[in-house]
């Protein structure tokens, strides 16, 4: 009995099984958003998928994964937040603003820290400490803010931006953790 499989055809079933890995694998990270915001109304299904489709791992990533992509997008957030303060403190004149600004250095990289032990719990599915540590987290991304306001300071334009990426980057952090079991 003669086969109807042929060698010469392996590339096209190879291929298709790729494109069609690839489709899942992308529809993943929405079907995770769409899970994520239904489960928690502050999370906002196109900040979701547009922040997690930044990481080149998102497409390939279960929802484990993905948790820990939204912990180090955050994290990186926090980076970018302190080194920003940083750059402008010598240049400040007004020293309560100087003050300010050094607050809010050491404010994201507590909020930074709290990310990254938050995704260290994540990997060790100790996902009870991952949440108390991104409530935490949820709840330093909006004191940079404040403080200046509090103050009666204005801040500068990128604190706002700042707060808000890192707040909403650990609100998703949180939800998506939320959907773990």
């Amino acid at each position: 009995m003669a086969s109807s499989f042929s060698f010469a055809s392996l590339p096209m079933v190879l291929l298709l099984l790729l494109l069609l890995h690839g489709q899942s694998s992308s529809a993943y990270v929405e079907q995770t958003c769409s899970d994520a915001s239904k489960s928690d109304r502050r999370v906002n299904y196109d900040f979701c998928v547009n922040r997690l489709y930044k990481s080149p791992w998102s497409t390939e990533a279960d929802t484990w994964r993905l948790a820990q992509i939204a912990a180090e997008l955050g994290l990186n957030t926090t980076e970018v937040g302190k080194s920003k303060m940083d750059e402008r403190v010598p240049s400040e004149r007004d020293a309560a603003v100087k003050a300010l600004l050094e607050a809010c250095s050491t404010n994201y990289d507590d909020m930074g820290t709290a990310l990254a032990k938050a995704d260290d719990g994540i990997r060790a599915r100790d996902y009870g400490l991952a949440k108390g540590l991104l409530t935490q987290a949820i709840r330093m991304g909006s004191q940079c803010g404040s403080s200046f306001s509090k103050a009666g300071k204005a801040a500068p334009a990128v604190v706002a931006q700042l707060d808000s990426e890192g707040v909403n980057l650990s609100i998703l952090c949180y939800a998506i953790t939320n959907l773990l079991k």
